[in-house]
């Protein structure tokens, strides 16, 4: 089990091709793991994480929000930027399994990403 822990996100552009599941990668959330504060902003995983596309499998903690972006992409296209982030980041992705700490029905938005993935093929 791979835990994003700053600044590490380029050590993920090394992750071999033969690998095909992928985890857990934590967003927006702060969380401990072993002693250390681990997550990463929205704005950090789209601009910074790796396009890994070999990776079809992905194991996903999302969280309300990071002290350093507090909210997710808000309205009804929300979900859509989150699931079009991911696929840009994941374009192989066929399987997303998300663990959530979850504040209100829209932090994070579970249901918009959800519903933005399946049509688009993702169980």
């Amino acid at each position: 089990d791979v835990r994003h822990v700053l600044p590490l996100t380029r050590a993920f552009a090394s992750v071999p091709v033969g690998v095909r599941s992928l985890g857990t990668v934590v967003l927006m959330a702060e969380i401990f793991y072993h002693s250390r504060v681990v997550g990463m902003s929205f704005s950090h995983f789209v601009t910074h994480f790796p396009a890994l596309p070999h990776i079809s499998e992905l194991r996903l903690l999302m969280g309300p929000g990071h002290y350093e972006e507090p909210t997710w992409p808000r309205g009804t296209v929300g979900g859509e930027v989150v699931a079009a982030a991911l696929l840009e980041k994941f374009p192989g992705l066929t399987s997303l399994v998300v663990e959530a700490v979850v504040e209100s029905l829209t932090a994070p938005p579970l249901l918009d990403v959800a519903f933005s993935l399946r049509v688009r093929g993702v169980e």
